[in-house]
């Protein structure tokens, strides 16, 4: 039996359950607003208000799922569940929350700096050339392509959410943004790192990563704290200590790749039960895509009997086995599917899917 501050803690988690929820199966039109018939303007984005929106729905999903979280979970909420379905389907959800909430935050931010800034260009142009020290002059296509680089990827931006913000109040100083002006010379730079690598690695042999910024001139002699960040960071995520563009998952870092000549997908790490292997995007097919035989001769199905699409990546070259050791996890918030490993795998072994669909 529950006494009363029990019960208001029960009822307070369904609400904040309910409400992670709604926002969840929400922010989708946001994320994909031409997808869903959302009015795009001229900069590409959804009108101030819908922006608006979406920040402020993206800044209550993390706070109701932080106290969601601090609360107990979803252990919180055993008492009221009351079969293996619904376990398994709030369950699900609250994966996903966890999962897809840095992703939601950074959309949400990157869309409202790039809105602003689209209205904002000639002042942001002329304030940076005031404050830049050096021989650089900044063009709207600069800038743009500046911010664009920073909230391109989704593993750094927290690091410049301060300094993109203080460009467009514009308050920030010339030592700040010496730094983010040097840190978007190494991004370009570490972008072109990684296309060397992947398509002319055997032509460069000698090739480092380092070596690219050093051609480049990028004097990092006087670092600020968030450049080293971003450097150290940034670094680590693309490359292992040989070079060599890596994955990510939650114990440590994977590898696979893809043997052509056995026609295998092999893993080149340890994966241990639950691990992500592959993250890959997919272009999902509308039910009209579907009456063209060609499309639906590569169609994968998403969720049985409802989407159906084409995932890039390695996911169309691994074998499929009843006794497969990985699995083929689709988000249809992100529109990406995740390569899970179902069993423990080891280093050198073929990586096969399993014939079950999971979803």
């Amino acid at each position: 039996m529950m006494n009363a501050r029990e019960q208001k803690e029960l009822r307070d988690q369904i609400i904040r359950y309910n409400t992670l929820r709604d926002i969840y199966n929400s922010v989708g039109r946001y994320v994909d607003p031409a997808s869903f018939g959302m009015e795009i303007e001229d900069d590409g984005f959804p009108p101030f208000h819908e922006v608006v929106e979406f920040a402020r729905k993206a800044k209550e999903f993390e706070s109701t799922l932080r106290k969601f979280n601090d609360a107990g979970g979803l252990k919180s909420l055993l008492r009221v569940i009351k079969s293996q379905k619904e376990f398994d389907e709030i369950d699900g959800y609250i994966g996903r929350f966890n999962e897809d909430l840095e992703y939601i935050m950074y959309q949400s931010f990157r869309m409202s700096a790039l809105k602003a800034l689209s209205h904002k260009s000639d002042y942001v142009v002329e304030l940076l050339n005031k404050k830049m020290v050096g021989p650089h002059e900044f063009t709207p296509q600069s800038v743009y392509s500046l911010f664009d680089n920073f909230l391109l990827a989704q593993a750094s931006w927290r690091v410049w959410e301060k300094q993109v913000g203080r460009i467009l109040s514009g308050s920030i100083t010339s030592a700040e943004l010496s730094s983010v002006y040097k840190a978007w010379k190494m991004s370009k730079v570490m972008s072109e790192a990684v296309r060397v690598k992947l398509n002319e690695g055997e032509q460069h042999p000698n090739y480092s990563p380092e070596s690219i910024l050093m051609s480049e001139m990028i004097d990092l002699s006087e670092e600020s704290e968030e450049l080293v960040r971003y450097r150290n960071e940034e670094m680590s995520s693309l490359f292992d200590k040989d070079g060599i563009v890596v994955y990510g998952n939650r114990r440590g870092i994977g590898l696979i790749y893809y043997d052509e000549d056995k026609d295998k997908v092999i893993s080149m790490t340890e994966f241990r039960e639950g691990d992500v292997i592959e993250v890959a995007k997919v272009q999902v097919f509308s039910r009209e895509d579907l009456f063209s035989p060609s499309l639906r001769a590569i169609a994968v199905e998403l969720i049985p009997g409802r989407v159906y699409g084409y995932p890039m990546g390695n996911v169309m070259q691994y074998q499929h086995s009843q006794l497969g050791n990985a699995w083929m996890d689709f988000n249809p918030t992100r529109k990406v599917v995740y390569i899970r490993a179902l069993d423990d795998i080891q280093k050198g072994q073929e990586i096969k899917l399993t014939d079950e669909v999971f979803s």
